[in-house]
């Protein structure tokens, strides 16, 4: 038979073209939906949230804390919840100044401890990153700042710094999946300048992503995860901390540790 004999309902394959479409339209906008409520779930927790301060008149140790919202502890339930909280809760008797601040990124650490002074503390704790990661931070200006900023609280710490590395963005919820994947390899090579940054100042490195065998925010983003979809929980906070609190309790290479 010849080819050109054979009919061709081009009718029958516009109309499958069209059902694609349709279906590719659909899956673009209830991602987008999916995103815009993630979004506003966000701006509420971080409107809703305040750094977690406490302040004794006779402290055993005086601890510092900078970074982002993570290090506010947006998303989490209560204050109590954070990591700031929590070590309030663990050593009663230090103050804590908790200078962190939502949306903020590793640039952004250098005003706040120029505003410090001549304060000095015994330990600080840098939590901060995420936003670095999706707003694509140039890797190169991030290891200068960082290196900086090392320099700076290693400086007025006498070397007592613990940088915590929030890897666990490509597993966010709030994201759709290709953003997933691309912000998680970002994630992992920011992982990478921050543990050079630490080994070459000599500050602790926990690394939140992989302190663990696996994943759980990945496993478990319902319990991790707050209901914005990128922060973590009460559970997420808790999680962390205990990475963070094995390192000042337990190992013994820890700088600092709490007078029991």
């Amino acid at each position: 038979m010849n080819p050109s004999s054979i009919p061709i309902n081009l009718s029958d394959a516009e109309t499958t073209i069209e059902s694609i479409l349709l279906i590719i339209d659909v899956f673009i906008v209830l991602s987008a939906l999916k995103m815009l409520w993630h979004l506003s779930m966000n701006r509420s927790l971080a409107n809703q949230s305040r750094a977690f301060s406490v302040q004794h008149r006779y402290p055993l140790k005086k601890v510092l804390i900078l970074g982002d919202s993570t290090a506010v502890g947006t998303g989490a339930d209560r204050p109590e919840d954070t990591l700031s909280g929590k070590l309030a809760h663990d050593i009663p008797q230090i103050t804590i100044h908790n200078r962190a601040q939502n949306g903020a990124r590793v640039r952004d650490l250098l005003p706040t401890l120029q505003s410090i002074g001549s304060a000095r503390y015994d330990l600080v704790i840098i939590s901060v990153g995420g936003n670095d990661i999706w707003h694509l931070s140039s890797p190169a200006k991030l290891e200068r700042q960082l290196s900086t900023i090392l320099d700076w609280t290693n400086r007025i710490s006498n070397q007592h710094v613990i940088l915590l590395g929030y890897s666990n963005i490509g597993s966010a919820p709030l994201f759709t999946r290709w953003l997933q994947r691309y912000l998680g390899h970002r994630a992992l090579r920011q992982r990478d300048i921050f543990r050079k940054a630490a080994h070459a100042k000599h500050v602790k490195f926990i690394d939140l992503l992989t302190a663990d065998s696996t994943d759980p925010f990945q496993k478990k983003p319902g319990v991790f995860f707050a209901k914005d979809g990128i922060h973590p929980s009460s559970a997420g906070y808790h999680l962390w901390y205990r990475m963070m609190w094995r390192e000042i309790v337990l190992n013994p290479t820890c700088p600092w540790k709490p007078q029991k």
